[in-house]
């Protein structure tokens, strides 16, 4: 996951990580605004830095299914 990091421009703007924080909050119980002081805060962040990142290849990468 690091070399497709340092290899693809993904950036997470503070609006998408506040929306995917609101998401991940109603998932969870809490409010955005405990998962914002919560110690995982950047775990979450890096998520969905990890997201992007494969949105990014699904839309370049050229998969063909091949039965073996």
């Amino acid at each position: 996951m690091e070399a497709l990091r340092s290899k693809l421009t993904v950036e997470v703007t503070d609006e998408e990580f506040d929306t995917y924080l609101e998401g991940r909050a109603t998932e969870m119980g809490l409010s955005a605004d405990d998962l914002k002081r919560s110690p995982r805060v950047s775990d979450l962040r890096r998520d969905l830095e990890e997201d992007k990142i494969f949105e990014q290849l699904q839309t370049t990468a050229n998969i063909t299914e091949k039965k073996v």
